[in-house]
């Protein structure tokens, strides 16, 4: 299914941005292996992707209270929070990468609510999710 130029392309950016996103958290090296493959494996996918922090702890094997305190300890921040940041770096990437209409991206994220996804992305991204479009959109034939 990757086996045209274009589309190897679209799947090393997706691949390197989420590595890149995952690699900025300050303090992500402090994590334990298996918080940090969860995290991976959670960025990686959409579906589960878009059930939220239930979704990172049950990734984990662990309880919620264990993943929240270890997820502070590693990344300075709530599970839910992280989440987030990984489903807005997803809905991102599907800008710049798809044609997609910006409310499946948003569904697709795990947002129940356009209005929520914008306010989400503009907090994050400080600008609205058509105008991020816009702005890094790349052409995927040729």
């Amino acid at each position: 299914a990757w086996g045209r130029p274009d589309e190897r392309r679209a799947l090393d950016r997706l691949l390197l941005d989420l590595f890149d996103a995952l690699d900025a958290e300050p303090a992500g090296d402090a994590a334990p292996p298996w918080l940090r493959q969860a995290v991976a494996s959670l960025a990686t996918d959409r579906q589960r992707l878009a059930l939220g922090a239930a979704a990172l702890a049950g990734a984990c094997r662990r309880s919620p209270a264990h993943v929240a305190r270890c997820v502070r300890a590693a990344y300075g921040t709530t599970p839910t929070v992280l989440v987030d940041r990984l489903r807005l770096e997803r809905a991102a990437e599907d800008l710049r990468m798809t044609a997609h209409p910006i409310a499946r991206i948003a569904l697709d994220a795990g947002y129940l609510t356009l209005g929520y996804f914008y306010r989400r992305f503009q907090a994050r991204f400080r600008c609205t999710p058509r105008a991020y479009r816009r702005l890094h959109a790349e052409p995927l034939g040729g």
